[in-house]
């Protein structure tokens, strides 16, 4: 909590930089003005854990999974039902962490996707994490909704990937000069590859 709360300056300059010109931050950064922005790494952890926070006590996060279960697997016997419960539980530990494992996943599908342009691919993952922890912010704002109407929360895997998407699509189509169509399209499949690209490292094995 104290991580969260005792955060300086440059942290609230930079959220309020990246809603306003997004591009210009990130372009900024990568040309080695570094000083007056919160490093992104630890400016993407802080609102992690500011998310996973409120899916945690608004008691989200076992909604969702819920909802999951009834989707995906209606017929769930007792004991199944168990170890699932037992595995968010351990998930849940580590809530705040999770979501930085599709980082480099994500930045590598952005680079191929983008690779005739000029960033390469430690770049593309400063880039990535700005964004992905901006569009969580801007996640915030339905995380409450679904708390008044949870019958919803089967929406929110697929609006926040629509936000990141249209964020990215915002940011790479200044700084790459590019059509809002083709910077759509390119950061849609970026995207979808980067989830399946993480899929099936983590699955590998048993794919």
């Amino acid at each position: 909590i104290s991580m969260i709360t005792n955060v300086d300056s440059g942290f609230w300059f930079t959220m309020r930089e990246l809603f306003v010109r997004p591009a210009t931050v990130i372009e900024s950064y990568l040309s080695g003005a570094t000083r007056k922005y919160y490093n992104p790494f630890r400016y993407y952890f802080l609102i992690v854990a500011v998310s996973a926070l409120v899916q945690l006590s608004l008691g989200l996060f076992d909604l969702q999974q819920a909802e999951i279960r009834e989707t995906l697997n209606p017929n769930m016997t007792e004991a199944q039902l168990q170890q699932q419960l037992a595995i968010m539980e351990y998930v849940k530990k580590f809530l705040n962490i999770i979501p930085l494992f599709i980082l480099p996943f994500i930045a590598l599908a952005f680079k191929w996707m983008f690779r005739k342009q000029k960033w390469n691919l430690a770049e593309h993952l400063i880039s990535t994490t700005f964004i992905y922890g901006q569009t969580t912010i801007l996640g915030l704002i339905p995380l409450f909704a679904f708390y008044f109407a949870p019958q919803y929360i089967g929406w929110g895997f697929p609006l926040s990937l629509l936000l990141s998407i249209l964020f990215f699509t915002y940011v790479y189509q200044k700084a790459f000069q590019l059509s809002v169509g083709a910077a759509f399209i390119r950061s849609l499949f970026a995207n979808i590859i980067g989830f399946v690209l993480m899929f099936l490292f983590l699955n590998g094995p048993y794919v």
